[in-house]
Order: C-alpha cells, then structure tokens, then sequence
C-alpha cells in the first residue's frame, strides 16, 4: 500500500465514527437546550426548582466558631 491509500483507508474508517459522536454530541446539546428552556419558563412563572436551593435541606451548617482548632504536633 502506498501512503496515500492508507491515509485514505485511515479517513475512511475513522469517518463513521466521528460522525456518529457528532450526533450524539448535537442530541445532547438539543436535550440540553430543551431542558434549561423549560427551567427557564418554570423559574420566569415563579414556580422555584427545589433541587437548585441552597443549603440542601438534609444538610447542617456549621459555623466557624463551632469548629475545633487543629493543632499540629511539631
């Protein structure tokens, strides 16, 4: 084989493949875009999505006057 035919064969082969993680890539973003225009929509109705609000409500929060202080033996 010469090297232009094995680049050809390389491109050839490789081509299928690119193409097929650039579709899936363009879903992805589709899937995306629908998503956060729909979060959009809900937050612009007033509707608040719960699973954004911060601190999670199972978790505490500690404030720094609680905290231990580390001592380092030397």
């Amino acid at each position: 084989m010469t090297i232009m035919e094995e680049l050809l064969l390389n491109i050839e082969t490789a081509g299928p493949a690119l193409v097929f993680l650039g579709a899936v890539a363009a879903l992805l973003l589709t899937v995306g875009a629908v998503f956060f225009g729909y979060m959009a929509e809900e937050e612009k109705n007033g509707r608040k999505l719960s699973w954004a609000e911060w601190p999670i409500p199972e978790s505490e929060t500690i404030s720094y006057e609680e905290t231990p202080k580390l001592r380092l033996a030397a």
